[in-house]
């Protein structure tokens, strides 16, 4: 019967792909707003994220990965970060990306940068976070891309948020910059899962990505 033939080479694939957008087209569909820190209610104040209690002010910086700002945390030996926003639209046991371009600067030789979603009995996993230490982050003098995956736990916090620090009092005089912060389920397709991060440029109808994908069986 059907069941028992067998695969051979002359089998079809998977046929065409689902449609997919960038991240960053995406976020305001999970409820995150000004991820390109390009609105300011003035110049320490990031329109959309909250600076948490007891934490010092993030300031809006014309040094971006892309726009007209980003958000710099500057040292003096002691201050610390923190911002937040709250997200929605999340499904329990869904596959997530959450992505961004962050800058450092030579001889950090303190701080900690860290990104991850914080909420009532839900703890980031060491993979469900974006954490530079100081050593990362002074290794890093020009923007590159930060990522991490998260699958929603069964039951998702009500106060779920997407959080951003700076601890561990980052040296003094030197700036940790975050910008371009996209937000997304990924995709599936033939058993990989994939997203698409925006960048510098445009997307336009005639771009094209392959990847290598290895199987073993």
């Amino acid at each position: 019967d059907e069941g028992s033939t067998g695969y051979h080479h002359g089998d079809t694939g998977s046929g065409s792909g689902p449609t997919i957008q960038t991240l960053y087209a995406r976020s305001s569909r999970q409820g995150l707003s000004n991820g390109d820190m390009e609105n300011w209610t003035d110049s320490t104040t990031p329109g959309s994220w909250t600076q948490v209690s007891g934490f010092d002010n993030a300031e809006r910086t014309v040094d971006a990965y892309k726009g007209d700002y980003a958000m710099a945390f500057v040292g003096n030996g002691s201050k610390t970060w923190k911002v937040e926003q709250a997200v929605s639209n999340l499904e329990r046991y869904r596959r997530y990306v959450v992505a961004c371009y962050v800058k450092g600067a030579a001889a950090i030789s303190a701080g900690t940068l860290t990104v991850k979603f914080t909420g009532t009995d839900y703890t980031a996993s060491s993979t469900e976070k974006i954490e530079m230490d100081s050593s990362a982050l002074s290794a890093q003098t020009s923007y590159g891309l930060e990522y991490f995956y998260i699958t929603m736990p069964s039951a998702i916090p009500t106060d779920m948020k997407l959080e951003i620090s700076m601890l561990g009092g980052l040296t003094s005089g030197k700036a940790v910059l975050i910008d371009h912060v996209q937000f997304g389920p990924v995709e599936y397709f033939g058993g990989v899962n994939f997203a698409l991060v925006d960048g510098a440029g445009k997307p336009t109808i005639r771009d094209t990505h392959s990847s290598a994908i290895s199987n073993d069986d």
